[in-house]
C-alpha cells in the first residue's frame, strides 16, 4: 500500500504531517509495515486496528481528540485503498472515543500571565507568540507562511492564508496588531542573518536556505521547545495528568476568548478558520469590513504596547495643550473684565434704570433683578420660564461668572439691557 499516494490526495500540509505520524505509530504499534497489508485478511485488519486503539488509549493515553484524529487517518488509510472494515468494529471504536472524557484541562492565560511568560522571549519567540495571540493561526498554519503572504499597510497588516495551508483547505485572511507589526519588521530584517546560522550549526547537510522563504523558518519541535523554556522562565510550566495546562494552542484560545468580548462571534470564526453554516453568510464580507471589525479587537489584544499609534496621540495632546493654553488666557481677559465690571459704580440713574442684574453666589445660587419703571424700584424675577430664558441666553457668562465667584470666594454681578 502507498502512503505516500494516500497523504498527496487532497490534504493541507498540516493534515498530511499529523497522518504521516498516525500511520507511522499504527504500523510500529503492530509490529508490520504498509508493504502488501491491503491483502490481509478483514478480520486481520480489525483487531490491528483494536491494537492501535488500545495502543492511543492505554499506552500513549492520548486525550479523545487526539485519539479521534489518529483514528480517522487510518480508517481513511484503510478506505483510500477500498479495504472497508465492519460497521460493528468502527461504531465501537468510535462510540469508545466518544463516551471517554477528557483528560485534562484546557487552560486560557490572561493577558497578564501571557505579558509574564512573554517578558523572557528573544525577538524570535516573542514575534512568533504574539503572532499566534493575534491573528488566531493554528501554528501548523504558522509554520507554512511565507513572507509574501504579509501585507503591510499603514492601517492594518493583512495576512493571507492559502487554501494550502489551512486545515479546511479554505483560504481566508486575518490581521495582526501595530506592536506584532513593529516587531515583525525587526524580525524580517533579522531572517537572513538567522538563516545563515541555522544553516551553518543545525542543517548544514539538509537545510536549503535559498528556497526557505518562509516567515518563520523553523520545526513544529524546535516552536514546542520555545515555548517550553519561555513557561519554565516563568514558572508557568503547570502539567496535569502528564499535560500541560498552556500549550501553544493556548495562544488561539487566548485570541478566541478576547476577541469575542468586543465583537459578534461569526466575525471571530472568520478571522480563526471555524467553518459553520452562519459563518458561511460571512463569507462575501469585504477586506474593509472585516479590517473595521478588527480594529476594534486591536487594544483588546496589544500586550505590551498599549498606545495603539505614538505619532497620532502625541500630535494630538500638543493640540489639546495649545487649545487649553489659549483658553486659559481667555478666562484671564474675562476674568479681569468681570471683576472692573462688578466693582464699576453706575453713575448715570437713566442707564441703571435701563439694565438688568444678575448676581452668582459662590455656592452657585443664581439672582436675577429687573426694574420696574412704573413703581420706580428693583424686583427679583421669579417667572421660571423667563429666568431659564434670560440664563439660556446668557449661559456663557453665568458659567464664568461662577468660576471667578468660586475662585474669589464672592459674589459676582453682571450687567445687561
Amino acid at each position: 500500500m502507498t502512503v505516500q499516494k494516500f497523504l498527496d490526495f487532497d490534504k493541507s500540509e498540516g493534515t498530511k504531517q499529523q497522518y504521516r505520524i498516525a500511520l507511522k505509530q499504527f504500523f510500529e504499534s503492530i509490529n508490520k509495515n504498509s508493504y502488501n497489508y491491503e491483502k490481509k485478511d478483514i478480520k486481520e485488519i480489525e483487531n490491528d486496528l483494536m491494537t492501535f486503539y488500545n495502543y492511543c488509549d492505554e499506552e500513549k493515553k492520548y486525550s479523545p481528540k487526539t485519539k479521534h484524529l489518529k483514528i480517522t487517518a487510518i480508517l481513511q488509510y484503510l478506505e483510500f485503498h477500498e479495504i472497508q472494515i465492519s460497521k460493528q468494529t468502527e461504531k465501537l471504536i468510535r462510540r469508545s472515543i466518544k463516551s471517554a472524557k477528557p483528560k485534562h484541562i484546557k487552560d486560557t492565560p490572561s493577558k497578564n500571565t501571557l505579558k509574564k511568560i512573554l517578558e523572557y522571549g528573544n525577538l524570535l519567540e516573542k514575534t512568533i507568540f504574539i503572532f499566534l495571540a493575534t491573528t488566531g493561526m493554528r501554528k501548523g498554519e504558522m509554520l507554512q507562511l511565507k513572507i509574501k503572504n504579509i501585507h503591510f499597510s499603514d492601517k492594518t497588516t493583512m495576512i493571507n492564508l492559502p487554501s494550502e495551508i489551512t486545515k479546511k483547505n479554505y483560504p481566508r485572511i486575518t490581521f495582526t496588531t501595530k506592536e506584532c507589526t513593529n516587531l515583525l519588521h525587526k524580525w524580517i530584517n533579522q531572517l537572513p542573518e538567522y538563516k545563515e546560522n541555522k544553516k551553518r550549526y543545525s542543517f548544514s547537510k539538509t537545510y536549503d536556505k535559498e528556497n526557505d522563504n518562509r516567515l518563520f523558518p523553523i520545526s513544529n519541535q524546535t516552536l514546542n521547545n520555545h515555548w517550553d523554556k519561555l513557561l519554565k522562565k516563568s514558572n508557568n510550566l503547570h502539567v496535569l495528568d502528564g499535560r500541560k495546562t498552556f500549550t501553544i494552542h493556548s495562544l488561539r484560545r487566548y485570541f478566541i476568548q478576547q476577541s469575542n468580548e468586543i465583537i459578534d462571534h461569526n466575525y471571530v470564526n472568520k478571522f480563526v478558520g471555524h467553518i459553520t453554516e452562519i459563518s458561511r453568510a460571512y463569507e462575501d464580507m469585504t477586506h474593509e469590513k472585516l479590517e473595521e471589525k478588527y480594529k476594534k479587537l486591536e487594544n483588546n489584544l496589544t500586550l505590551f504596547d498599549s498606545t495603539l499609534d505614538k505619532e497620532e496621540i502625541t500630535e494630538e495632546i500638543e493640540i489639546l495643550k495649545k487649545e487649553n493654553e489659549q483658553l486659559k488666557n481667555q478666562m484671564k481677559e474675562f476674568s479681569k473684565f468681570i471683576t472692573n465690571t462688578a466693582n464699576k459704580e453706575i453713575d448715570d440713574p437713566l442707564r441703571k434704570y435701563e439694565c438688568k442684574e444678575i448676581t452668582v453666589q459662590p455656592n452657585g445660587k443664581i439672582t436675577i433683578t429687573d426694574y420696574d419703571s412704573i413703581n420706580e424700584k428693583f424686583y427679583i424675577i421669579d417667572s421660571r420660564d423667563r429666568i431659564e430664558k434670560i440664563k439660556e441666553f446668557n449661559k456663557e457668562n453665568i458659567k464664568r461668572l461662577l468660576k471667578v465667584a468660586k475662585e474669589q470666594n464672592k459674589e459676582q454681578t453682571i450687567y445687561f439691557r
